[in-house]
């Protein structure tokens, strides 16, 4: 059935957090760890009352041994991410 039906791995993810430089080197690091190959497509700063909130938005092929929910759910638990979500085409 692979054959015939073929799962894009590619897949559009948009992540909004604080602290950028510590933020930015967890995000390179986690893609670099687990080999996911992930090319940036849109970055957004926001600046609040008290806050400086970014955003990337990102191409990621997603391994086989990986599903998008699994990396969104990992990539969620580090302190300073506000928002994760896959972006639909």
């Amino acid at each position: 059935m692979k054959s015939i039906f073929h799962n894009n791995p590619v897949k559009k993810i948009k992540i909004k957090y604080q602290h950028q430089s510590d933020t930015q080197k967890f995000i390179n690091s986690y893609f670099e760890k687990r080999r996911i190959k992930a090319d940036c497509v849109d970055s957004e700063f926001n600046r609040g009352k008290n806050q400086r909130v970014y955003s990337k938005t990102f191409m990621v092929k997603v391994p086989q041994s990986m599903s998008c929910a699994q990396i969104i759910e990992e990539i969620s638990l580090y302190r300073n991410i506000i928002e994760i979500r896959r972006i639909k085409k």
